[in-house]
């Protein structure tokens, strides 16, 4: 993570932290020692403003029961959206609060997959400059193969969040 963002942009908890909140041990690791990037524009940022907080814990209601989740960050410009770490299951939830309506979408499922795809979409903002428009189109189909090997759930429909990220850099880079 440190080589792609560099040290000074990747967030960590400490581990006593990530006990005392409840996460998961698999998903401790991740979060205290490998970490997450402040940004990865315009995808994911840990700067969020307002609530909930990073690194706060959020119940949930559904109809199969309570859920917590602990905030992770946010899209880059969703003022009212928040990624969450689903503390039971390990999936990564969006969770968007506009209007007062809640609405979720798992976007990865599992935490190791979440900061994979961050780190690959890191990598390819730095990969992608100063390529040609077909260069850029191969590398981001290459890249989309790659993460579908990783996590097919995160693409299992058109408008999923990865795969609105993955037209995204094709539109802004021109293929």
């Amino acid at each position: 993570m440190d080589e792609v963002f560099g040290e000074e942009n990747v967030v960590c908890v400490s581990y006593e932290e990530t006990v005392r909140l409840g996460v998961r041990p698999v998903d401790r690791r991740v979060l205290a020692y490998v970490g997450l990037p402040r940004r990865v524009k315009p995808f994911y940022t840990t700067d969020i403003e307002g609530a909930p907080e990073m690194y706060s814990v959020k119940a949930f209601s559904f109809s199969g029961g309570d859920k917590k989740a602990l905030c992770i960050g946010g899209p880059e410009e969703g003022g009212e959206m928040r990624f969450f770490l689903d503390m039971e299951e390990g999936s990564v939830v969006l969770v968007d609060f506009h209007g007062g309506e809640t609405r979720a979408e798992v976007v990865n499922s599992t935490l190791d997959d979440f900061v994979e795809f961050l780190h690959r979409f890191g990598l390819c903002e730095k990969d992608i400059l100063g390529r040609s428009p077909e260069e850029i189109g191969e590398y981001v189909r290459g890249m989309e193969e790659v993460l579908k090997d990783f996590d097919p759930l995160a693409f299992s429909c058109d408008d999923s969040w990865w795969s609105m990220a993955i037209d995204h850099v094709n539109q802004s880079e021109g293929s």
